[in-house]
């Protein structure tokens, strides 16, 4: 069954109007600014084209826009038979007002254990069951940027999939403000294989992950 993915452009000007001021802000760039991306559940997108499918879930992230660190789940695997592979520095965030935030680093992390191992411990329960959407997929990896526990492992600065093999797991962003501003965001892939972004909302009306327009449709796994 092919994908279909809409995203009507009067409707993203409207939620992007929310956005905060700023210089580049996050702008919608055309009726074709996401043609990849679909809204699969409250707090779910799905990216998909040739190469890669990508399900971002924002769950936690949309309940809590006070605290210092945005966790997103996150699910990549490969549409096709070749190998894909996504290091640290290819993951950004990009802000309302346009500015770019790389991965947390497993360092920050362990410094702010206290505060950041409940806050993932909750975020586990919380999230969305992003499995459902790789059914297709034989075999699961961890994308392993964060360890469950410090000093439980060996980090990693970049994992590969291919169209057997799916990686899960979370992407920490820190705000130097301490909190996450109301707006529209942009997680960004970008390497020499693959450039895509996924829009997702903090704080906009609902509170969902889902920016306004997104054509919202079941997914076939």
């Amino acid at each position: 069954m092919p994908w279909r993915h809409v995203l009507p452009h009067r409707a993203l000007l409207m939620t992007l109007a929310l956005v905060a001021a700023g210089s580049p802000p996050v702008t919608a760039g055309g009726a074709d600014r996401f043609p990849n991306v679909q809204h699969v559940g409250a707090t779910v997108m799905l990216y998909e084209d040739d190469l890669v499918r990508v399900i971002l879930g924002t769950k936690y992230a949309s309940l809590h826009p006070e605290a210092r660190f945005l966790l997103l789940d996150l699910a990549v695997t490969a549409t096709k038979g070749g190998e894909v592979r996504i290091h640290r520095e290819s993951v950004t965030l990009r802000t309302p007002v346009g500015a770019a935030m790389p991965v947390t680093t497993q360092k920050r992390i362990d410094e702010r254990w206290a505060e950041v191992g409940p806050m993932m411990q909750a975020a586990r329960v919380a999230a969305d069951p992003l499995d459902r959407y790789m059914k297709s997929r034989f075999e699961r990896t961890a994308i392993g940027f964060f360890l469950p526990q410090p000093g439980s492992g060996l980090v990693r600065d970049r994992f590969a999939v291919n169209s057997r093999l799916y990686a899960y797991g979370p992407v920490l962003f820190e705000s130097p403000a301490g909190r996450w501003e109301p707006g529209i965001y942009l997680l960004r892939i970008a390497n020499d294989q693959i450039e895509l972004e996924i829009p997702f909302a903090i704080g906009a009306p609902g509170h969902g992950g889902k920016p306004k327009g997104l054509d919202s449709r079941p997914a076939d796994p």
